[in-house]
């Protein structure tokens, strides 16, 4: 059952701006050469568009970019909204992706942190069973 912590937390400003500025403290430390107080602005400015699930990862993938030199880019449209494609070498084919795989996103966006860390556990065993066979 989703009790709605995530939802609590974009709904009340004061525990919004805690969440940006450990968001923030965060990125610091991925990326200690970008400005703090710029971090802070960039992630105030995309949180109007954007859940704070959403935007943690893309901030993430910013700050993982070595060609964003700083955090202005954050709020901008990019690849760091986008979900990463998987690599797949020349000739070869991805693997079929089971149902509760493609369904890990709406999982992340929508279901508590519990509920998640089940799904993620069974997506474990299903690869794991899936290689030994």
């Amino acid at each position: 059952m989703n009790d709605h912590r995530l939802e609590a937390v974009q709904d009340d400003p004061v525990r919004r701006a805690q969440a940006l500025r450990a968001l923030a403290a965060f990125l610091g430390c991925l990326r200690p050469g970008w400005d703090p107080p710029g971090v802070l602005t960039a992630l105030q400015a995309a949180s109007v568009d954007h859940g704070l699930a959403e935007l943690a990862t893309a901030a993430v993938r910013a700050a993982q970019e070595p060609s964003n030199r700083g955090p202005g880019v954050i709020p901008l449209p990019g690849a760091h909204w986008r979900p990463p494609q998987p690599v797949v070498p020349p000739g070869r084919q991805p693997p079929p992706v089971a149902p509760f795989v493609a369904d890990l996103a709406w999982r992340r966006a929508h279901l508590d942190p519990d509920t998640t860390q089940r799904g993620l556990a069974a997506c474990r065993a299903a690869i794991k069973q899936e290689r030994t066979t």
